[in-house]
């Protein structure tokens, strides 16, 4: 499964084209901790069990974490596309 997909299966928009993805920028907004838990997550494809290990997180702290830091990249992306449509005049 392709980061584009895998970023959209879990609700993130992505409207670039892959080859244009800018990973670090896309997470930039995002605490260290939250980067690290989504990078292992949803990049990697890792289970909870192994992104609460690496980050020293009980398993359910881990998917917290995960699930709060993919709302607040939604709410990002949404943000981002208000703003763009605004700026395009529609």
């Amino acid at each position: 499964m392709s980061v584009r997909s895998r970023l959209e299966s879990a609700g993130v928009p992505v409207s670039q084209p892959e080859s244009d993805l800018r990973l670090a920028d896309m997470l930039e907004p995002l605490r260290p901790a939250e980067r690290l838990a989504v990078y292992l997550r949803v990049i990697e494809d890792r289970p909870f069990a192994e992104v609460a290990h690496i980050t020293g997180k009980s398993e359910d702290a881990a998917k917290k974490t995960v699930y709060r830091a993919l709302s607040r990249l939604r709410s990002i992306q949404e943000e981002s596309r208000v703003a763009c449509t605004r700026e395009r005049g529609t």
